[in-house]
């Protein structure tokens, strides 16, 4: 082993390093914009309202920021399924000959194969339009990412 390495691996190793400390503004910034956008999604409708839509241009990065925030939801919960169902089916040969042909029959169904049973199933324990319509597009975001997940 050469100098060089052997002095890197017996220097004293801080909880802090400087890029920690660069990219530590950022992440504060990326929590405070998601909490602003999941602030300020529409709430109050009652079924059967009609949600008001603006097409005003300037409202145009709201919009990608809600859209960016279903997306970031539908890959926790895709992440959480992913390690939930996927280690249990490597661990367990029983749950393996079980949980492996119920995701492939669930891969085969087309992505917005689910959707219409996810809103119809949203609008029926969700009272607000809205807030349903955005748990159907997680819904499919999600079915579209699991598979992946789950097989690799």
């Amino acid at each position: 082993m050469s100098d060089r390495y052997r002095a890197r691996a017996m220097a004293p190793s801080g909880w802090v390093t400087r890029w920690d400390l660069a990219l530590l503004p950022l992440v504060i910034a990326v929590f405070f914009v998601l909490a602003w956008a999941g602030s300020h999604t529409p709430a109050g409708n009652y079924a059967g309202a009609n949600p008001t839509l603006s097409l005003d241009p300037a409202l145009l990065p709201i919009y990608a920021l809600k859209t960016t925030l279903r997306m970031a939801c539908a890959l926790a919960l895709s992440f959480a399924f992913t390690l939930l169902v996927g280690t249990w089916a490597a661990k367990s040969p029983r749950a393996e000959k079980i949980l492996i042909p119920l995701l492939d029959i669930g891969q085969s169904v087309p992505i917005l194969g689910f959707l219409p049973f996810a809103l119809i199933w949203a609008l029926k324990f969700i009272d607000d339009p809205i807030l349903s319509a955005d748990f159907a597009a997680v819904i499919a975001i999600f079915t579209s990412q699991v598979w992946n997940m789950v097989f690799s």
